[in-house]
């Protein structure tokens, strides 16, 4: 598969970080000078524009200095966020963190400079980035930010249950939440947090999301990737089913689309007994 690769601006580095990261052997560049020719040229109508200030993934944080690394420099987060607002006739959205580190926790200040430059929301994930995913999101300081600013707030981290989900909604004031790992392999937890009810998910309504998950994957990705990136993606599926540790195995030795589904649907004969 050729992959397509927008960039403003031509930044030659970057594009090479992200093909080595998403291990992107074959590509082509669609350069553009500002936000709106680059819409125009991929011929996208995207109902936002969410900018992912929040990343603390060490090749994008670290070395390409991008994701959470600019929250070093909140007036850099000012320029960007005000020249897409500019350049789109869209909302703009961005998502950060509550800060680079325990010592530099600036939610508060960024949040009201993204709002100053135009963002219509924000979201925040309650976590610096040196902490990664470790330790547990501070949804105190999400209110402090919930209360800085004007527009909607969107809460992130550690929510994996309808409940924490009721629970961090009402407690910190947010107009929404984001879910983020929890979905792994329970994609039916939007539809709990949505309708406060919990969902009774059968062994086929499992199997049969696993099947389409790899089907769309495939749609995007060349099978040899596509296999490699959702067997992560198959091991949370399979958390929940009974008698899965032969099943984990198999799946972890399958290098094809047939393999795995010729797995999941042994798999699923052998349970109806």
């Amino acid at each position: 598969m050729k992959y397509k690769i927008l960039v403003v601006d031509d930044d030659k580095e970057l594009v090479k970080m992200l093909c080595s990261y998403f291990n992107m052997k074959q590509y082509e560049t669609i350069t553009a000078t500002d936000g709106m020719e680059a819409l125009n040229k991929i011929k996208m109508k995207p109902d936002i524009i969410d900018i992912n200030m929040g990343c603390p993934v060490p090749k994008v944080a670290i070395k390409a200095k991008s994701g959470s690394a600019l929250l070093k420099e909140p007036e850099k987060i000012r320029a960007i966020v005000k020249d897409v607002v500019e350049a789109v006739d869209v909302p703009v959205t961005v998502k950060i963190r509550l800060g680079w580190d325990e010592n530099t926790i600036n939610a508060v200040q960024v949040a009201k400079i993204c709002e100053e430059a135009g963002a219509s929301a924000i979201t925040v994930h309650g976590r610096t980035r040196k902490q990664g995913y470790s330790g547990v999101a501070d949804f105190e300081k999400i209110k402090e930010v919930v209360n800085s600013v004007s527009i909607p707030v969107i809460g992130n981290g550690d929510v994996d249950s309808m409940e924490v989900f009721q629970q961090r909604l009402a407690e910190s004031g947010c107009a929404g939440i984001m879910v983020g790992r929890a979905l792994m392999g329970n994609p039916w937890l939007v539809r709990e947090c949505i309708t406060g009810v919990h969902e009774n998910v059968s062994i086929d309504e499992r199997l049969d999301m696993m099947e389409k998950h790899l089907e769309s994957l495939l749609l995007i990705k060349d099978e040899k990737n596509a296999i490699c990136e959702m067997r992560s993606h198959l091991l949370c599926y399979l958390k929940s089913l009974p008698n899965n540790k032969p099943l984990k195995v198999s799946i972890c030795k399958a290098t094809t689309k047939d393999e795995v589904i010729n797995i999941l649907e042994e798999y699923r004969k052998n349970s109806r007994g």
